[in-house]
């Protein structure tokens, strides 16, 4: 819901692109940031619905946390009233030094975002002109460290309530509760040391970008306009996000086709960024050559009861494909939709010219 690096990086390649047409074109960082915001309730709504819904009951629930929870209610049941008050003592008193911590915290990350105040301002890039720039300009302390201070904000909101809530006494006692939870990751770490191996080959081949090209190429050729162009478009972007992942990379070989094809049928650069990232969207979570599929398959294995049957990457996109489906066709019909309905992208951009 916030202007993210994303569009920053992919603006110098629209506006590059939107001036082949008209030089005069102007593409604003904040020109998406309304769909954004929609986008994200939209498919977040469905895309939980549809893990619930359809994938969660393949997989079946996890047994070991059904018994550890029976067993510890059972414990909870037979403790002596007094231990069981001492208990809900200690959770009151740490959710109470987590809300003041947090509040501190989030008054700290406010102040550091207001301008002219006593040492204030120095999450902000003081050099720019306009506070957006300020706030999420190339330069920008908070537009680089924004997901530092969302770790460090629950880091030490959650320690504060270990703290207070007493469930460790002493460093050593919090290292031992941490290495419990990641006693089952080295797994992950094995698994994404071979894949990184095999990402960094492909790289290497170029088969990315030559798809990328080649499917740029077909686009290039199609006389297409209106709503079949914005869903081929679509489509051709989903696809070539399987073999080339990297959004700026991809968006730097295909705006300079796409984008003007969309301004000589009516249809505004700012579109045409949406459609490129309503298609990576689309295939984002069934290419195994994203860095995420291996965690994805490395979780799914780790709560899998069934050792002598583990997850594959053809099982595992077998089991996700319900969700590719569904929210493809989402993605499909928000964007024939909102362009249909001509509803503003951002401020000052539509989905036509």
């Amino acid at each position: 819901i916030f202007v993210g690096s994303l569009d920053i990086s992919l603006l110098d390649y629209t506006s590059a692109a939107a001036h082949l047409i008209d030089d005069t074109h102007h593409v604003a960082l904040s020109s998406n940031l309304v769909f954004i915001v929609i986008a994200s309730i939209i498919t977040s709504i469905i895309g939980t619905i549809v893990i619930e819904k359809i994938i969660a009951p393949k997989i079946g629930h996890y047994k070991k946390e059904e018994e550890f929870a029976k067993t510890e209610q059972y414990r909870v049941i037979n403790l002596e009233e007094e231990e069981q008050k001492k208990i809900e003592r200690n959770e009151k008193r740490g959710l109470r030094f987590a809300l003041i911590v947090s509040i501190v915290l989030l008054l700290i990350y406010i102040y550091s975002l207001i301008p002219g105040l006593p040492s204030s301002g120095f999450l902000l890039d003081n050099d720019a002109t306009t506070y957006v720039d300020q706030l999420f300009g190339e330069n920008a302390y908070f537009q680089d460290s924004f997901t530092v201070m969302v770790s460090l904000f629950f880091m030490i909101t959650g320690l504060a309530y270990g703290i207070g809530a007493r469930a460790f006494k002493n460093d050593k006692e919090l290292i031992e509760e941490a290495s419990e939870k990641f006693k089952n990751i080295g797994s992950i770490l094995l698994l994404m040391f071979f894949v990184s191996q095999f990402i960094n080959v492909y790289k290497q081949t170029n088969i990315g970008p030559i798809v990328t090209t080649w499917i740029t190429s077909l686009l290039e050729s199609m006389n297409l306009s209106g709503v079949t162009l914005v869903i081929v478009s679509l489509v051709l972007v989903a696809i070539s996000n399987l073999f080339l992942t990297s959004p700026s990379q991809k968006w730097m070989i295909i705006s300079p086709v796409l984008v003007p094809k969309f301004m000589q049928a009516n249809i505004s650069p700012e579109f045409a960024q949406v459609v490129m990232r309503a298609g990576i969207s689309m295939t984002n979570g069934i290419t195994p050559l994203l860095a995420s599929f291996v965690i994805y398959i490395g979780f799914l294995n780790i709560y899998n009861l069934n050792k002598k049957k583990p997850y594959t990457i053809g099982s595992s996109l077998k089991l996700i494909s319900p969700y590719f489906l569904i929210m493809s066709l989402t993605w499909i019909l928000l964007i024939v939709g909102w362009y249909l309905l001509g509803i503003p992208l951002g401020k000052g951009a539509l989905p036509t010219l």
